[in-house]
């Protein structure tokens, strides 16, 4: 498993590493300053999400999708010779790949410490979606927690990075005949092996790019200050979500519009139209963010005074994406507003056209109509949150309403850090040092003043207290924090950085105080990231297995099942299961018991209502005998009645849940083999087959 990972995910590197040369040969981008590698990675994911947009929604056959897969993995290599790059790294490049080793080793080694916490997070839902779709004839349709065959859901049916990793484990499956065990972990090292390497990837050219002429202290500090950031537990042990990956197209977002504003080379503006594919790739809240980008970068270019015609036509092209999910996500629920979004891009790409017949007068008249637009858009943002800042949520969510939203604590309801708040110690060391670096960058009046301006617009706009209710309520929703990524990504964390840097050389009297002290702190705060477990659901057990990222037990029941299920012939039979990780390692199947019911089951304790049925109030695995959960105790003498009650075809019980018998307490399973016959047990698990 762990081998078959590591050789697809080097293809991976290196058919993205040649993408990212033959683009930096085209754009004349010095490769040293560049993380042409994510680069070039996101751009293969950014052309298939478009069809990913035409095959979920047509629902078309996956087997054509396959092909198109192979031909953007190859395309790669035809370009590097059409264009005869340099294939052989530089001496700088060689030590980046040396750096990206050795970081992705490390954190891959600790990663292996940590569960995937399917008892409390969304690990489930995600794996499900990748090996579910990796065998099915179409995309989108299979509920990540249960396995349910619906209707394509908009928010999470359009991720093309799950698809993009279904598909090759559909390859893997069909070449290597790997058709009896799970596939799960080829996913999830891949991913891992990926994210860690590219991640260091845009580090090391970012401080290449602001600090490759600085001290090897100065770049050092600048490393561990960022990597801060990215050692939470969401980076080492869920790097296989979508949501973790955005940020680092988010940073490439970021670079693209720097690279613009320094050097006004408007073709690179042409690789935003699949940098915002990408985005939207990974994770759905990628749309809020790469238009809230999008939006500002327009203002931006209309402060700016631009009177290019032709920049304004490639920023609609770099739109495209965003206007096609728009259009998919309204489509569902407001048929007209897709329409009239439709509409207004293509008003707007019929102006662009005709403005290159514009005089200095009329660009004159159209600048200040924008400009004046803008402050009425501002001001309207901030009078409709007023007035919708108690309406932002409803029912047990409306605890959130209001402008203090904007400083909540984002780490108890959402994969970010909080930046405002501080639950220990460690965070307000982080936000202190983050915050007045800065403040710093604020106070610099002549550092990167245009590209400051920019991140004026984007605040002003979006990122403010004063706006977050308009925002929340109609944009983002609970998840309005990950917009803060649009700053907390690798490449501005290094811009941010050099701000100080020139800031601290101007005192040069404790310049190297401050930064060792600055250095330190980042340390002991990686130190805490990577020693402690955020949560007890990611402490792994004793026979926990770092390859499978389950404990033994766990696996030897998915291969049983999975050799049970084919030899049955059964098409996706029902699991009533006490084990939550089953349906993120085994496909063709559903679950009564998913991650999400699970996980929500204690909080039924405070509100005294009826189980949804028995089945699942004997099923359900209680932290101790006799817990209270529903209103009514479970009843385990109608075990087999429960069974049958919930038509499965497979029971998975927990042989470590007892019930008193007389004077003993026994293990609750015995008593389902009235109705079910033993297929498979181990030290942990039986496998039970329903008597039909």
């Amino acid at each position: 498993m762990l081998q078959i990972a590591i050789v697809l995910s080097l293809f991976l590197i290196f058919d993205s590493y040649l993408l990212g040369k033959s683009i930096c040969k085209c754009l004349n981008w010095k490769n040293e300053y560049f993380p042409f590698i994510t680069i070039g990675f996101c751009m293969i994911l950014g052309v298939f999400q478009f069809f990913i947009f035409i095959f979920v929604r047509f629902q078309v056959s996956i087997y054509l999708l396959v092909i198109i897969q192979y031909i953007l993995l190859f395309i790669p290599l035809f370009i590097s010779r059409k264009i005869k790059i340099r294939i052989l790294p530089t001496k700088k490049e060689f030590l980046f790949i040396i750096g990206g080793l050795i970081i992705t080793i490390i954190f891959c080694w600790i990663m292996g410490n940590q569960t995937l916490g399917e008892t409390a997070f969304d690990s489930n839902f995600y794996l499900s979606m990748v090996i579910e779709n990796s065998s099915s004839k179409t995309l989108g349709r299979i509920n990540g927690y249960t396995g349910i065959i619906e209707e394509v859901s908009t928010l999470h049916g359009y991720q093309g990075f799950y698809y993009f990793h279904s598909l090759l484990l559909k390859n893997i499956r069909n070449i290597i005949h790997l058709d009896s065990i799970p596939l799960t972990p080829i996913y999830l090292w891949t991913s891992a092996i990926m994210y860690f390497y590219m991640l260091s990837d845009v580090i090391f050219h970012s401080i290449h790019l602001f600090l490759g002429k600085k001290k090897w202290f100065l770049q050092f500090v600048a490393l561990l200050f960022v990597l801060v950031y990215f050692t939470n537990y969401f980076n080492i042990s869920f790097n296989f979500y979508g949501n973790t990956w955005k940020t680092l197209n988010i940073a490439c977002n970021m670079l693209i519009i720097y690279n613009f504003i320094k050097q006004n080379n408007r073709k690179v503006l042409l690789l935003l139209i699949f940098l915002n594919s990408s985005l939207i790739a990974f994770s759905s809240s990628g749309f809020f963010i790469a238009t809230f980008i999008q939006v500002s970068f327009f203002f931006y270019l209309i402060w700016k005074q631009e009177k290019d015609y032709k920049i304004y036509f490639e920023f609609l092209l770099s739109c495209l994406a965003l206007l096609i999910f728009a259009i998919l996500y309204f489509a569902d629920h407001n048929l007209k507003l897709s329409i009239v979004i439709f509409l207004a891009y293509c008003i707007a790409a019929v102006f662009v056209y005709f403005a290159k017949y514009f005089n200095n007068k009329q660009w004159k008249v159209i600048l200040r109509f924008f400009q004046v637009s803008f402050i009425i858009i501002l001001v309207f943002f901030i009078l409709t949150s007023y007035f919708v800042r108690d309406t932002m949520f409803s029912g047990s969510d409306s605890q959130f309403n209001g402008y203090s939203f904007f400083f909540r604590l984002n780490s108890l309801g959402d994969m970010t850090l909080n930046y405002f708040q501080a639950i220990n110690s460690i965070d307000l060391v982080r936000n202190f040092i983050l915050w007045l670096i800065i403040f710093i960058n604020c106070i610099l009046v002549n550092y990167e003043k245009e590209y400051k301006n920019f991140s004026l617009i984007i605040v002003l706009l979006f990122i403010n207290p004063l706006v977050t209710p308009i925002a929340v309520k109609y944009m983002t929703n609970i998840v309005y924090s990950r917009c803060f990524e649009i700053f907390i990504n690798p490449f501005c964390l290094v811009l941010f950085f050099e701000g100080f840097i020139c800031w601290l050389e101007s005192k040069k009297s404790f310049e190297n105080a401050l930064l060792l002290i600055v250095g330190i702190c980042a340390g002991g705060n990686i130190l805490y990231n990577t020693r402690t477990h955020y949560s007890t659901h990611l402490i792994p057990r004793e026979d926990y297995n770092p390859i499978y990222r389950v404990t033994d037990n766990q696996w030897q029941l998915y291969v049983n099942l999975i050799e049970e299920i084919k030899l049955s012939g059964l098409e996706r039979p029902v699991i009533l299961n006490q084990d939550i990780a089953v349906k993120a390692y085994v496909n063709n199947i559903s679950v009564l018991i998913d991650a999400n019911t699970s996980r929500s089951a204690p909080t039924y304790s405070d509100l005294e209502i009826d189980a949804p049925s028995e089945w699942l109030n004997i099923f359900y695995v209680r932290d101790y005998y006799g817990q209270h959960v529903w209103t009514q105790e479970p009843d385990y003498s109608k075990i087999s009645e429960a069974i049958l009650d919930s038509n499965c075809d497979y029971v998975i019980m927990d042989k470590d849940v007892v019930v008193p018998k007389g004077d003993l307490f026994l293990p609750l399973w015995f008593d389902a083999r009235a109705c079910c016959d033993v297929i498979y047990e181990n030290d942990k698990f039986v496998l039970l087959k329903v008597r039909k």
